[in-house]
Protein backbone atom coordinates (compact mmCIF):
# COMPACT_ATOMS: atom_id res chain seq x y z
CA UNK A 1 0.00 0.00 0.00
CA UNK A 2 1.73 3.21 -1.20
CA UNK A 3 2.39 5.93 1.72
CA UNK A 4 0.19 8.50 1.48
CA UNK A 5 1.93 12.00 1.83
CA UNK A 6 1.51 14.35 5.34
CA UNK A 7 -1.01 17.46 3.95
CA UNK A 8 0.89 20.87 3.95
CA UNK A 9 -1.61 22.36 6.26
CA UNK A 10 -1.16 19.19 8.91
CA UNK A 11 2.60 20.20 8.79
CA UNK A 12 1.54 23.87 9.93
CA UNK A 13 -1.10 22.48 12.44
CA UNK A 14 -0.77 23.91 16.23
CA UNK A 15 -1.09 20.65 17.13
CA UNK A 16 2.30 19.03 15.40
CA UNK A 17 3.88 22.37 15.95
CA UNK A 18 3.66 21.78 19.66
CA UNK A 19 4.58 17.81 19.66
CA UNK A 20 7.92 18.75 17.18
CA UNK A 21 8.50 21.69 19.67
CA UNK A 22 8.53 19.27 23.00
CA UNK A 23 10.82 16.76 21.26
CA UNK A 24 13.20 19.38 20.18
CA UNK A 25 13.05 20.66 24.23
CA UNK A 26 13.42 17.11 25.46
CA UNK A 27 16.37 16.00 22.87
CA UNK A 28 18.42 19.62 23.85
CA UNK A 29 17.64 19.20 27.67
CA UNK A 30 18.99 15.67 27.22
CA UNK A 31 21.87 16.89 25.87
CA UNK A 32 22.78 19.07 28.14
CA UNK A 33 22.07 16.63 31.18
CA UNK A 34 24.68 13.83 29.74
CA UNK A 35 27.12 16.87 29.45
CA UNK A 36 26.31 18.17 33.02
CA UNK A 37 26.93 14.86 33.93
CA UNK A 38 30.34 14.25 32.31
CA UNK A 39 31.74 17.32 32.81
CA UNK A 40 30.88 17.10 36.68
CA UNK A 41 32.13 13.23 36.51
CA UNK A 42 35.95 14.07 35.03
CA UNK A 43 36.40 16.51 37.69
CA UNK A 44 35.35 15.17 40.73
CA UNK A 45 37.60 13.71 43.47
CA UNK A 46 37.64 9.91 43.88
CA UNK A 47 39.02 8.87 47.22
CA UNK A 48 39.97 4.92 47.17
CA UNK A 49 38.34 2.94 50.28
CA UNK A 50 41.97 2.49 51.68
CA UNK A 51 44.56 5.34 51.78
CA UNK A 52 47.81 5.41 52.91
CA UNK A 53 49.33 1.91 52.18
CA UNK A 54 45.98 0.72 52.92
CA UNK A 55 46.43 2.06 56.97
CA UNK A 56 43.80 4.29 56.97
CA UNK A 57 39.65 4.02 55.60
CA UNK A 58 39.26 6.84 53.15
CA UNK A 59 36.20 7.59 54.29
CA UNK A 60 37.71 9.04 57.19
CA UNK A 61 39.58 11.80 54.90
CA UNK A 62 36.66 12.68 52.45
CA UNK A 63 35.17 15.20 54.33
CA UNK A 64 38.73 17.39 54.75
CA UNK A 65 38.93 16.98 50.67
CA UNK A 66 36.88 18.96 47.84
CA UNK A 67 34.41 16.75 46.07
CA UNK A 68 35.30 18.42 43.00
CA UNK A 69 39.09 19.98 42.08
CA UNK A 70 43.01 18.26 41.75
CA UNK A 71 42.88 14.12 41.50
CA UNK A 72 43.65 12.67 44.68
CA UNK A 73 46.98 11.80 45.78
CA UNK A 74 48.74 10.51 48.75
CA UNK A 75 52.42 10.63 50.12
CA UNK A 76 53.71 8.13 52.41
CA UNK A 77 56.96 8.01 54.97
CA UNK A 78 57.85 5.12 56.58
CA UNK A 79 54.16 3.88 57.38
CA UNK A 80 55.62 -0.20 57.00
CA UNK A 81 57.44 0.01 60.26
CA UNK A 82 55.44 -0.53 63.17
CA UNK A 83 57.84 0.80 66.35
CA UNK A 84 59.16 4.21 65.54
CA UNK A 85 57.39 6.77 63.13
CA UNK A 86 55.58 7.06 60.16
CA UNK A 87 53.43 9.69 58.35
CA UNK A 88 50.87 10.69 55.34
CA UNK A 89 49.83 13.54 53.46
CA UNK A 90 46.66 13.40 51.48
CA UNK A 91 45.77 16.08 48.81
CA UNK A 92 42.76 16.84 46.46
CA UNK A 93 41.65 19.63 44.94
CA UNK A 94 43.68 22.14 46.51
CA UNK A 95 43.14 20.58 50.07
CA UNK A 96 45.18 18.36 52.24
CA UNK A 97 45.41 16.40 55.27
CA UNK A 98 48.34 14.87 57.30
CA UNK A 99 49.09 12.53 60.49
CA UNK A 100 51.62 11.07 61.83
CA UNK A 101 52.30 8.48 64.53
CA UNK A 102 55.50 7.84 66.75
CA UNK A 103 55.64 4.82 68.79
CA UNK A 104 58.50 4.16 71.31
CA UNK A 105 57.87 1.86 74.05
CA UNK A 106 59.32 2.78 77.25
CA UNK A 107 58.40 6.29 77.60
CA UNK A 108 56.17 8.34 79.86
CA UNK A 109 53.68 11.19 79.09
CA UNK A 110 51.90 12.66 81.93
CA UNK A 111 48.79 13.60 81.22
CA UNK A 112 48.68 17.02 83.25
CA UNK A 113 51.99 17.70 81.65
CA UNK A 114 50.69 16.93 78.36
CA UNK A 115 47.49 18.97 78.31
CA UNK A 116 49.42 22.34 79.29
CA UNK A 117 50.59 22.56 75.43
CA UNK A 118 47.31 23.55 74.12
CA UNK A 119 43.94 22.70 74.36
CA UNK A 120 42.87 19.81 76.06
CA UNK A 121 41.47 16.82 74.01
CA UNK A 122 40.43 13.16 74.54
CA UNK A 123 39.44 10.17 72.90
CA UNK A 124 38.11 7.62 76.16
CA UNK A 125 41.14 7.24 78.04
CA UNK A 126 43.75 8.83 75.04
CA UNK A 127 44.24 12.24 76.02
CA UNK A 128 46.59 15.11 74.58
CA UNK A 129 45.82 18.74 73.10
CA UNK A 130 45.36 21.01 70.01
CA UNK A 131 47.96 22.84 69.08
CA UNK A 132 47.51 26.64 68.02
CA UNK A 133 47.52 26.02 64.14
CA UNK A 134 44.66 23.09 65.32
CA UNK A 135 46.85 20.18 64.83
CA UNK A 136 45.28 17.69 67.28
CA UNK A 137 48.37 15.39 69.24
CA UNK A 138 46.89 12.43 70.37
CA UNK A 139 48.62 9.99 73.11
CA UNK A 140 47.18 6.49 72.53
CA UNK A 141 47.19 3.88 75.47
CA UNK A 142 49.36 0.99 73.72
CA UNK A 143 51.14 -0.67 76.30
CA UNK A 144 54.26 -2.96 75.33
CA UNK A 145 57.01 -2.48 77.90
CA UNK A 146 55.54 -0.20 80.51
CA UNK A 147 51.43 0.42 81.31
CA UNK A 148 52.25 3.97 80.71
CA UNK A 149 53.46 3.21 76.79
CA UNK A 150 51.78 4.98 74.44
CA UNK A 151 51.31 6.15 70.53
CA UNK A 152 51.75 9.66 69.63
CA UNK A 153 48.92 9.84 66.65
CA UNK A 154 49.15 13.72 65.08
CA UNK A 155 46.41 15.14 62.72
CA UNK A 156 45.89 18.07 60.82
CA UNK A 157 43.98 19.88 57.88
CA UNK A 158 44.44 22.67 55.53
CA UNK A 159 40.58 23.50 56.36
CA UNK A 160 41.48 24.19 59.73
CA UNK A 161 44.96 25.35 59.55
CA UNK A 162 43.69 28.36 56.87
CA UNK A 163 41.10 29.24 59.66
CA UNK A 164 43.92 29.32 62.32
CA UNK A 165 44.68 32.71 64.55
CA UNK A 166 48.08 33.60 63.16
CA UNK A 167 49.29 34.61 66.67
CA UNK A 168 50.63 31.25 68.87
CA UNK A 169 47.67 32.01 71.81
CA UNK A 170 45.91 29.07 72.69
CA UNK A 171 43.72 27.64 69.62
CA UNK A 172 39.94 29.33 69.40
CA UNK A 173 36.79 27.39 67.53
CA UNK A 174 37.04 27.39 63.65
CA UNK A 175 34.50 25.17 61.44
CA UNK A 176 37.19 22.79 60.77
CA UNK A 177 37.87 21.50 64.08
CA UNK A 178 34.93 18.97 64.19
CA UNK A 179 36.45 17.58 60.97
CA UNK A 180 39.71 17.28 62.37
CA UNK A 181 38.97 15.72 65.10
CA UNK A 182 36.64 12.78 63.15
CA UNK A 183 39.85 12.64 61.04
CA UNK A 184 41.99 12.25 64.21
CA UNK A 185 39.49 9.64 65.82
CA UNK A 186 39.77 7.62 63.22
CA UNK A 187 43.46 7.50 62.51
CA UNK A 188 44.02 6.34 66.22
CA UNK A 189 41.78 3.98 65.98
CA UNK A 190 42.74 2.09 62.47
CA UNK A 191 46.74 2.46 63.93
CA UNK A 192 45.71 0.97 67.30
CA UNK A 193 43.31 -1.70 66.31
CA UNK A 194 44.61 -2.70 62.33
CA UNK A 195 48.08 -1.78 62.21
CA UNK A 196 50.33 -1.31 65.56
CA UNK A 197 47.51 -3.88 67.18
CA UNK A 198 47.74 -1.70 70.99
CA UNK A 199 46.60 -4.00 73.49
CA UNK A 200 42.78 -3.13 74.55
CA UNK A 201 42.85 -1.31 71.66
CA UNK A 202 39.16 -2.24 70.80
CA UNK A 203 38.41 -0.08 73.92
CA UNK A 204 39.17 3.21 71.91
CA UNK A 205 35.28 4.45 71.81
CA UNK A 206 33.62 5.49 68.76
CA UNK A 207 33.04 8.79 67.66
CA UNK A 208 35.38 12.28 67.36
CA UNK A 209 38.00 13.35 69.14
CA UNK A 210 36.53 15.42 72.73
CA UNK A 211 37.75 18.70 72.20
CA UNK A 212 37.76 20.73 76.34
CA UNK A 213 37.38 23.83 75.60
CA UNK A 214 38.71 26.37 78.30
Amino acid sequence: MPIKPVPLQSLKSPTFLSVGLALALLVSSGVWWVAAKYASDDNAVRIPPRVCDERISGESVSALLPKKGADFEEETRDLKQIRGHGECTLRAGGEDAFFSYIYVPGSTYPRDRVQLHGVPISLGEAYGYMAANHAMLLYVPCTDQKTTDRMLVKASSSLADQEANSSRDRAKPVTGDAKVAAFAADVARDLARNWIKCPNADKLPEGPVKIHWP
